[in-house]
């Protein structure tokens, strides 16, 4: 029985162009392709390492199908189409209708995933952070939504493209140790327990403080009775949209009492 063929390996200054170029995946964001183009670029300087010619020209072509995933997730799908294409151009086996499914389905997964982990998650948390930190008189709050945002994002795209290029077998292996949704719900959680604090220091603040709502008779110990009932809702499954209403609900209820 023969060894089947190695891939050959994607030098490492091709996979830095790869992450980096991952950041304009939507530059060129169209009806038609959605991320075609951007994904094209992004794979294009490991496209030529593997081919040449009429071949490097096919290759192009083939990835300019529709394709569309979580920006954050890119380098991911990047890596895990090349290290494909990289297996299949060494053993000239390749076959473009099962390498544009493979790539569609990887976009839609990885896409789910990221929206949920990245928009409806991270981002959220770690907006609610920065506005508690800005009300309990931090100038700087805005930064923990920009740097550790835009760290995750970056981190994202250099490492996923590295696992990527892994192959499949390695990033379900890194998915068993790390789930996603395990991370999504606790920061949805958090998310909930954090609303529940802005609140109750929204209801805390006196008349100078507050748009001249005289709601002193508030103490800061209403924070905890906020916080269990977003802690309630949030096990129940609402999401963090209609509990921020009901937040908003009660702190205009607050100030209409006290008017």
């Amino acid at each position: 029985m023969k060894n089947s063929p190695q891939p050959p390996r994607i030098p490492r200054r091709v996979r830095i162009s790869m992450a980096l170029r991952s950041f304009l995946i939507e530059s060129a964001w169209n009806n038609r392709g959605k991320q075609n183009l951007g994904f094209c670029f992004s794979i294009l300087p490991a496209l030529k390492t593997l081919y040449s010619g009429n071949e490097l020209l096919e290759a192009a072509k083939r990835h300019l199908s529709v394709f569309n995933t979580n920006p954050c997730f890119s380098g991911l799908v990047a890596g895990m189409v090349v290290e494909q294409e990289a297996r299949e151009q060494g053993g000239k086996t390749l076959d473009g209708p099962k390498m544009l499914r493979m790539k569609s389905t990887l976009g839609s997964s990885f896409g789910a995933i990221g929206d949920d982990l990245m928009w409806l998650s991270l981002k959220p948390f770690l907006a609610v952070l920065a506005v508690l930190l800005f009300l309990l008189g931090h100038e700087w709050a805005f930064l923990w939504l920009v740097v550790p945002f835009s760290l995750a994002n970056v981190i994202l795209r250099f490492r996923g493209v590295e696992l990527g290029l892994r192959g499949a077998p390695a990033v379900s292996r890194y998915f068993e140790r790390t789930t996603p949704k395990h991370a999504s719900a606790a920061l949805k959680r958090a998310t909930s327990v954090l609303l529940g604090a802005v609140a109750g220091v929204l209801l805390s603040w006196n008349h100078s403080s507050f748009a001249e709502c005289n709601i002193h008779w508030f103490s800061f110990i209403s924070v905890l009775p906020i916080i269990v009932v977003c802690f309630i809702l949030r096990s129940r499954n609402v999401s963090s949209g209609k509990i921020g209403a009901v937040i908003c609900g009660l702190i205009l209820i607050g100030i209409l009492l006290t008017v």
